[in-house]
């Protein structure tokens, strides 16, 4: 932060979306994926298709016309639709294609084995901590900020609510924002906005 003649100067920031985990409720999973005050945000940011209510936007579809994550397939699904949405993404989609590089006929197989793992406690994912440790060479290329997980956290919530809904889809948005925090806190990501 610099102090320009005794005063603070501070870029104002693009709209931001702060993601919070889903949360179980009696009723079954609410789909609060995202909080802000402001619709104009939520809609700027490419959340359409989701209203105010109170502080939370929620989604404006029949939940009762979707299924739980059930089975591996489901998890397939969930992946290929993930990363077509993620890899044109104009926010986190060149971290993918330029520093990444992935090559998703070998990439999806394994974030399949992971939440097949995670979601289904079937032990598939041999990989271990190895996970963290390509996270970190990742951020060595590119210093990863609080919006690219924070929109990564987004398109992968928004994908499960376009196509699935149950406890084992509030499952994966849980477990997706504890992976995100444990990420970020490990990495010491940078904030959000560049100061100046």
């Amino acid at each position: 932060m610099r102090f320009r003649s005794g005063v603070l100067n501070r870029q104002r920031c693009a709209p931001q979306i702060h993601l919070i985990p889903a949360r179980i409720a009696s009723a079954g999973i609410q789909k609060d994926i995202a909080s802000t005050c402001i619709q104009k945000d939520i809609e700027s940011a490419g959340m359409h298709g989701y209203r105010i209510s109170g502080k939370l936007p929620i989604r404006e579809k029949n939940m009762a016309e979707l299924k739980d994550i059930e089975n591996r397939q489901d998890i397939d699904k969930l992946m290929w639709s993930f990363y077509d949405r993620m890899m044109v993404d104009p926010v986190i989609g060149f971290i993918f294609i330029h520093y990444a590089k992935l090559d998703l006929n070998v990439h999806i197989p394994i974030l399949a084995d992971f939440w097949e793992t995670v979601l289904f406690q079937n032990p598939v994912y041999k990989r271990g901590t190895k996970v963290m440790a390509v996270h970190f060479d990742l951020n060595k290329k590119i210093q990863l900020r609080k919006q690219h997980f924070s929109r990564w956290l987004f398109l992968f919530h928004q994908t499960i609510d376009e196509h699935f809904y149950g406890p084992k889809a509030g499952l994966a948005k849980e477990r997706s924002v504890s992976i995100a925090t444990l990420m970020q806190n490990r990495m010491g990501t940078l904030p959000d906005c560049t100061e100046i």
